[in-house]
Parts: C-alpha cells; structure tokens; sequence
C-alpha cells in the first residue's frame, strides 16, 4: 500500500529539522577585555620649606653663611658706616676691610631673642683693634661681645648698665695675633648671658638687675651683626642653634 500524501509531507518536514540539527556548532565569543585603566599624575611633592633661626629644632645647628655668598646678610651703610671698607667673600671667610672706623654686616631675617647660641671663627688680618665682634639679642634688648678691642687688649660685653666693654664687672684683658684664627661662642638664656673664646669662658652674667644697650652707631647691627673697627677682619664657619628652654 502506497503511502498518503500526508505522510510524504510530514516526512519532508521531519527531514529538514535533522539536517537543521546536524550543522556545524557555533563557537562561543571570548568576553570582550577591558581597556586598562589611565595611571594617576603622581601628586607634587611639596618642598620643605628652609629652616631659619626661629623654626630650627632646638639643638640642631644651623648655618647661616655658605662659605660662597652673602645670602641672608646685608652690608651695612650710611651713617657711621659710610665710610666702611669693603665687605666680600674670599677664601671662604667673610671679609670685613678697614673702615673709617666701622665696617659690617646684619642679619636680614628674624632671631630668636633668647634661648640661643652662636658660634663662630674669627681673624684680625690686619690693625689693632676690634676684628670680629658679634651683636645679639638679649630679651628684647641687645649687646655686643668685643673681640680685640681698645688697641688689641679687651674682651667683653658692651655695654652693661651703660659702661662698655673696657669698663663694667665683665671685662677681660686679652690680646689675639693677627691672621690666626679664634673660636668665640656666645649663649643667651633667660638667666644669663655666657661667652667663650676658644674652650675658655670670658664672660658669666646674670641677666637679673641688667640693662644691656648697644652703640648708637651699632643699632644696624641688630638681630645679629658682625663688624670690624678701623681694622680688616674677616668671620667664618657662622653658626646658631636653639636651645631648650629651662
């Protein structure tokens, strides 16, 4: 018996789904990569600021002459400066020329008033007199540590209770040879004000029942100043620290 034209098309139909069924499998798709990420700008990296004689920690020295330049100084002028010799770095040194009678230097930038040290090397490199002495602070006072001076014989602080250095309860006999180099430190604290030429202390105050002033002529001197009189010095090796208050 011959089949039916239903069943000659429902087999057709049953064929085409088989041939559909035996193709080729689809690969699958790999998952798409993510683009890399943009590296971050590294961030700035903020300079420190330089340390300055009221933001140096205390018992940490700093130096306040480079050897090459005369950064953070200024040549003093005018007035009983007008006639000052020449002011230059050479060798190292900060040379103070002869003047007619001062010749110097100051400080630009703020010090503290108590609680410090400085120390330094000086030379009488030629004259008699006064080669390196040294203003400072005392509270909100100043006074000044005279190397040399009153014709190559005196050490000491002018001035307490308005008498110099040649004349008041600190005065040391002391003469230096020219072109030799010296160590002086000078130390305040709210209690005392202390010197010292080489390991030797010259000067021991107290600082209760004193008035300390400077010259006049030396008022540029402040904060800090170095200067010559009518004699050529020069100063190295300049240096301060803070000190812990008691």
């Amino acid at each position: 018996m011959k089949p039916g034209w239903a069943t000659v098309v429902l087999g057709a139909v049953v064929g085409l789904v088989g041939c559909r069924a035996a193709g080729p499998a689809v690969a699958p798709q790999a998952p798409a990569k993510e683009a890399p990420k943009a590296k971050e700008a590294p961030k700035a990296v903020e300079k420190a600021k330089p340390l300055t004689p009221t933001t140096v920690p205390p018992g940490e020295w700093l130096s306040l002459f480079d050897g090459k330049s005369l950064d953070g100084w200024k040549v003093l002028k005018g007035d009983a400066f007008a006639l000052a010799g020449k002011v230059e770095v050479k060798d190292g040194q900060i040379v103070l020329g002869e003047g007619m009678p001062f010749t110097g230097i100051g400080w630009e930038g703020e010090f503290p008033k108590e609680d410090f040290e400085v120390r330094f090397e000086a030379q009488r490199r030629n004259g008699i007199d006064i080669f390196g002495s040294c203003t400072v602070p005392v509270g909100n006072e100043h006074v000044t540590f005279s190397c040399g001076g009153w014709g190559d014989s005196v050490v000491g602080l002018s001035s307490i209770d308005d008498r110099n250095a040649s004349d008041n309860e600190q005065t040391k006999i002391m003469s230096f040879k020219n072109n030799q180099w010296h160590e002086f430190r000078v130390r305040v604290t709210k209690a005392k004000i202390e010197c010292w030429v080489g390991d030797k202390q010259v000067i021991d105050l107290e600082r209760k029942g004193h008035k300390f002033t400077v010259y006049d002529e030396l008022l540029p001197c402040r904060p800090v100043g170095f200067f010559s009189w009518s004699t050529e010095g020069g100063v190295r090796n300049i240096e301060m620290q803070r000190l812990k208050a008691n």
